[in-house]
């Protein structure tokens, strides 16, 4: 079973003591070392969830002054995410054409980049379409990377909305073409070409060891 509950907790520390108040109201307690900054981040240890509500909130850090009076240190509670980067990639565009089956644009880009989004930009609104995306290394064979790729605009009164980002596996060519259907298509006035990149969060795995099924019986008179 994979869980996001490796937490780190940044604490800011109000004042630091080297005494540990007893704070008899809570069944479980634990006692914080090597506080020294103002901002501390500490990862909860696995013993502690089996004590803990599941949304965290009964969590309470607990300082002692020097004259033994017991404070609240407040604390921010900060889960383990995915990390994603837009890497923008340089291109050009060498080719434009446009037939009565539909518009072509052909980009160039470095032989070293490797991409998986290109965001296309128009100058028409209001439209739904399907667009090929195709991959060369020599301008003369080329790969189909996607096929019938929707993309829409709706511009009016009441909303603005477009989806014109087509998103593939990461792929490496020199040249890449995209193909818009129909004798209508949109123009394209500029596009942005990007490596999208996941960095996956350190989370921790855990096993299953027991199951327990309890079974409700009602009883009916």
């Amino acid at each position: 079973m994979r869980s996001k509950i490796n937490i780190v907790l940044w604490i800011l520390v109000v004042i630091s003591s080297e005494m540990y108040g007893q704070i008899d109201k809570y069944q479980y307690k634990r006692e914080l070392y090597g506080i020294s900054d103002s901002w501390h981040s500490i990862t909860l240890p696995d013993e502690v969830f089996k004590n803990l509500s599941s949304d965290f909130s009964d969590i309470r850090i607990y300082g002692v002054t020097k004259k033994n009076d017991t404070i609240e240190a407040p604390y921010l509670i900060k889960q383990n995410e995915p990390e994603s980067t837009n890497k923008q990639v340089n291109f050009e565009i060498i080719n434009r054409v446009t037939t009565h089956k539909g518009a072509f644009i052909t980009f160039k880009i470095p032989l070293d980049q490797t991409i998986n989004q290109i965001k296309l930009f128009f100058r028409q609104d209001n439209f739904d379409t399907a667009v090929t995306l195709e991959g060369s290394q020599n301008l003369k064979k080329w790969y189909t990377i996607v096929n019938n790729y929707r993309i829409l605009s709706i511009k009016n009164e009441l909303t603005s909305y477009d989806f014109t980002t087509v998103k593939f596996p990461s792929s490496k060519y020199q040249y890449y073409r995209v193909f818009i259907k129909g004798n209508k298509a949109p123009e394209i006035s500029s596009a942005q070409i990007t490596l999208k990149q996941v960095k996956e969060a350190n989370y921790k795995e855990y096993s299953i060891q027991s199951i327990e099924t309890k079974k409700q019986i009602s009883k009916q008179y």
